[in-house]
């Protein structure tokens, strides 16, 4: 049952939008127009979840010259342009509503995605899915997961006015989210068949198919 004091974070690709893999392909493409043709495209195996940390990591491998981290704006305005060429996004089976379902019950909740925010809110839009600009916490000012779904409970907790949670969920479809819920020492939900075996495998407690097994879970 939904409880005025849990408050949860979400992840966005693969957790709420159908999107995890679709936007790998545009951020691939985004670095190609910025000029970086060697990228290593696996990106599970990177040492942090972000768009942030991919454009420094893959720059530094195509040039010899120090990062400049005025670089992710332009890499942001460089995923809003290719993003738009991409075939539409859609939810994550029940996301839509759950989040309509915790607006309505008046429950904390944010959102932290290692995306930047000009596809992110693009992507949001697409799959029909409510946000606020101040619940929205993206990689473009964080290059770690852990201080980005940090930041994201401080803003759901100003946003509802919460501030000591009885219980503080991530929910999200990644080994990465996993490990930064134990990181952080708060609990997790993993979503999606995608990543379901090593979720389990590495001590994942809690895990259903789609949001809409989540939404009815806490019904």
């Amino acid at each position: 049952m939904l409880m005025k004091d849990t408050l949860f974070v979400f992840d966005i690709d693969g957790t709420l939008i159908d999107s995890a893999q679709s936007y790998a392909l545009v951020l691939i493409e985004a670095f190609k127009h910025m000029g970086i043709v060697e990228i290593d495209t696996e990106f599970d195996n990177y040492l942090h979840h972000t768009d942030s940390y991919a454009l420094q990591y893959n720059f530094e491998k195509n040039f010899d010259e120090p990062f400049n981290h005025d670089l992710f704006t332009v890499l942001d305005e460089a995923l809003g342009k290719e993003i738009r060429q991409h075939p539409a996004v859609v939810e994550v089976n029940g996301a839509k509503n759950f989040i309509e379902t915790l607006r309505d019950s008046n429950t904390a909740f944010a959102f932290a995605t290692g995306a930047f925010p000009i596809p992110t809110r693009y992507k949001m839009t697409q799959a029909e899915i409510w946000y606020d600009e101040s619940l929205l916490v993206t990689s473009i000012h964080h290059m770690t997961r852990e201080t980005m779904v940090a930041d994201a409970i401080e803003k759901a907790k100003t946003y509802f006015q919460l501030q000591s949670p009885k219980r503080i969920i991530s929910v999200g479809d990644g080994l990465w989210d996993l490990e930064t819920a134990n990181n952080l020492n708060i609990e997790f939900v993993g979503i999606g068949n995608r990543n379901k075996d090593v979720l389990l495998d590495n001590g994942c407690k809690t895990w259903f198919e789609d949001i809409e097994q989540l939404h009815a879970y806490f019904n």
